[in-house]
């Protein structure tokens, strides 16, 4: 690659569907060989599906670091954001002989096709369409639609660098465009209740409801691997602050993260309601019961 952007035959490079690890192996090969490293990065990213964010590669590739830039694909999961597969299923998944035979004769998008529709199955399992349900909730609460609310939630992370948008038609291109044009940000309360929905469950694309199901039955307290679980003081045993825990005290707590550890369920959690302005460490749920607020 370095030696095509040597003879002006290419501008520069990049790496799709990668990691931190593929980003910091090929600068450090292209750095020894003398070659131009990789300018951009395009991996999958959505609403429902933030890994960049948590595998290293947001943090690797910012201008404090290796200043590599980040393409978003997939902004709008396959179709799955734009909120047209939530009053009648993508045809694969549609048990209706009738309705699923329409799709197929008119397809929405790519979900209704055989082909893809298998491929993408993720963007439709039953914790992406909770999150899918909820985020277009927050979208119409807030005068605007699941498409806007997905597109300029991308644009305004600060990790990407631009979003590959993908469209069937003129019209649909036109749509887009508009949202990518307006200069004024979405609201801060509306992305700290988006950030709420991806507590949640940070990576619902590839979660089970029936695995969770069953770790719920299994370990006491919240299921395995809950987010922004919301438990009343009553509820909780402390782990000694020497141990990493929090100090005892009145309020509620808001789960960040649970884990099993002898019989019992740990948590990683905040004080308070507020995570951004409490304080972290770890507790014990104190019994199996369910509260109506946990």
């Amino acid at each position: 690659m370095g030696g095509l952007v040597q003879k002006g035959l290419i501008r520069g490079w990049g790496i799709c569907n990668d990691n931190c690890y593929g980003l910091m192996a090929s600068r450090m090969a292209a750095f020894k060989q003398g070659g131009a490293p990789p300018c951009v990065m395009q991996n999958d990213y959505s609403l429902l599906n933030r890994r960049v964010e948590e595998n290293g590669l947001s943090e690797a590739s910012s201008p404090l670091h290796e200043n590599t830039g980040f393409m978003a694909y997939n902004a709008l999961a396959g179709g799955v954001l734009t909120g047209k597969y939530l009053d009648r299923p993508a045809s694969v998944d549609d048990p209706n002989p009738e309705t699923r035979a329409a799709s197929r004769e008119a397809p929405r998008g790519r979900m209704d096709s055989p082909g893809w529709g298998r491929t993408l199955y993720r963007y439709r399992s039953a914790p992406a369409e909770d999150a899918t349900r909820r985020y277009a909730k927050l979208a119409k609460a807030n005068g605007m639609s699941l498409t806007e609310l997905s597109l300029r939630w991308c644009r305004e992370r600060a990790a990407v660098t631009t979003t590959l948008l993908g469209h069937t038609s003129l019209a649909q291109l036109e749509e887009d465009l508009g949202y990518f044009r307006q200069a004024k940000p979405l609201p801060p309360q509306l992305l700290w209740e988006v950030d709420r929905v991806h507590m949640r469950n940070r990576l619902p694309i590839f979660a089970s409801t029936r695995v969770a199901a069953r770790a719920d039955a299994c370990a006491p307290g919240p299921p395995l691997g809950t987010y922004g679980l919301r438990l009343p003081a009553s509820r909780v045993g402390y782990v000694p602050e020497a141990q990493g825990g929090l100090p005892p005290g009145p309020r509620a707590l808001y789960v960040l993260g649970t884990r099993t550890s002898l019989g019992r369920t740990v948590l990683t959690a905040f004080r308070g309601d507020h995570p951004r302005s409490g304080r972290s460490g770890m507790a014990r749920v104190r019994s199996a019961s369910r509260s109506p607020e946990g």
